[in-house]
């Protein structure tokens, strides 16, 4: 048997740890890359159920105001009274209202606790206008950087729709 004193493999060279740290400083810049994106979609992912949730809530609210024939002859809710034409773009008294992370209405005064602001209108369907409405409700985060700025579909907003029909 014979013993090796001396042998010519020298390990790793500084060249070679120094690429070795330099991928890995790509690695973990990326997989931080990679968590910042995520955590950035569950955020918004988030907002866009609460929203959801809240126009969903809004529309079913309005959904259940009066609004049928008797025989002494047509009761509707007022909050079912047609809106302006900008009541989804504007905070239009009657038609907006704010709310909290946790869901809690605010009011209809603008509150500095308010994550969500609630837009809907009420509008006849032109085919049969003293039968029908259509009820839209929008929902935005808040604050809005300029709420009387007219602005498409962004994210964490929701939007629910519904025609709801005069009962006989």
């Amino acid at each position: 048997m014979q013993v090796v004193l001396w042998s010519d493999e020298r390990g790793i060279s500084v060249l070679d740890a120094m690429v070795a740290a330099a991928i890995l400083a790509v690695g973990l810049v990326s997989l931080s890359q990679l968590m910042l994106v995520a955590a950035r979609v569950a955020r918004d992912a988030e907002q866009l159920t609460s929203a959801s949730t809240l126009a969903g809530q809004k529309l079913e609210e309005l959904r259940g105001f009066a609004f049928f024939d008797t025989s002494d002859g047509v009761v509707s809710d007022e909050r079912l009274a047609p809106s302006p034409a900008d009541a989804l773009e504007r905070d239009t008294p009657g038609y907006v209202d704010y709310v909290d992370l946790h869901g809690n209405l605010l009011g209809a005064g603008a509150d500095m606790n308010a994550a969500f602001v609630r837009r809907w209108s009420v509008t006849p369907v032109p085919e049969k206008p003293a039968d029908a409405v259509v009820i839209q409700v929008r929902v935005v985060p808040a604050p809005v950087q300029n709420p009387d700025q007219a602005r498409p579909l962004r994210a964490g907003e929701a939007w629910a729709a519904t025609v709801r029909r005069r009962a006989q």
